[in-house]
């Protein structure tokens, strides 16, 4: 294999650098008031890859990424990739303790986060002593595109902890560009489709939500608060045709006795992960 064209669902990182360089102006990522399109999205991937092999990151390092739903978690989970890392996207919402768990346990060569975000997650002190800290911030230069030519390893996902310390799942890229494709084909998403981003990226959905959005030239758009009249706010501000859940989150929408037919115009498919849907709830939803 010697051409970008070749590497075509091989690498997961191809899709955003196929769609970069055939849709490059189209809306790619939505962070409150920050607009990126696919070409600004691969330029700031490119400059995260940049920090990351600075900071001393080699092809196969497992590369953590602990940062709140944004743009920089996008662009770094993108850069460790281009990097020839494998990453390790951890929950946002984790504490010290589970935090400093995955990094051990999964060996991992850097951190990437922010001293703000170690702090409001308990760490009095930076972890250093576990593993290199590399403060998330934009690179000074683009180094040129170089894809690596062999797959593998792409990403080392850990549960949440909720029964115990979290277990980590490898996946492969093959794992990735084959959930991608497929959920990509049985939704149907197109490239006019706004895909509103709630579940976290260490979440294997979630994660597939960032890759079909990218595969199939859709807008993204990243919902930082979790409160359930702000989802239901930017159902219909943001005009979002597509929303992935999981049963708590569609009992919380209901709670809040505003789901209605006026709730969402443009809303067109929802779709389910992480546990049962209840019938009933299903029977609302569809009136």
């Amino acid at each position: 294999m010697s051409s970008v064209a070749q590497l075509a669902d091989v690498r997961i990182e191809e899709a955003l650098i196929r769609r970069a360089s055939t849709d490059g102006g189209a809306l790619a990522v939505e962070d409150m008031d920050r607009v990126v399109t696919y070409a600004e999205l691969l330029g700031a991937a490119l400059a995260a890859r940049d920090l990351i092999v600075r900071s001393g990151a080699r092809p196969g390092d497992q590369i953590s990424v602990f940062l709140d739903k944004s743009l920089e978690a996008v662009a770094y989970g993108y850069g460790v990739w281009l990097a020839g890392g494998v990453l390790v996207p951890i929950a946002p919402t984790l504490r010290r303790q589970h935090v400093e768990y995955i990094l051990s346990h999964s060996e991992s060569r850097l951190l990437l986060s922010t001293e703000g975000k170690l702090r409001r997650s308990g760490f009095e002190v930076m972890p250093a002593n576990l593993v290199p800290v590399v403060e998330v911030r934009a690179a000074e230069s683009l180094p040129e595109l170089q894809v690596s030519e062999t797959s593998g390893p792409a990403a080392l996902l850990y549960t949440s902890g909720s029964t115990g310390m979290p277990k980590g799942v490898i996946v492969s890229h093959e794992n990735l560009c084959a959930g991608s494709r497929i959920v990509s084909s049985y939704l149907g998403i197109q490239s006019a489709d706004r895909i509103l981003s709630v579940l976290p990226f260490s979440f294997d959905y979630g994660l597939n939500q960032l890759l079909t959005s990218v595969r199939n030239g859709a807008a993204l758009v990243l919902q930082r608060s979790l409160l359930a009249t702000d989802i239901l706010r930017n159902l219909r501000d943001q005009r979002i045709t597509i929303l992935a859940g999981v049963p708590t989150l569609w009992g919380q929408l209901l709670d809040t006795g505003l789901i209605g037919p006026d709730m969402a115009p443009t809303l067109r498919l929802i779709t389910n992960s992480g546990g049962v849907f209840p019938v009933e709830s299903v029977r609302r939803y569809r009136e």
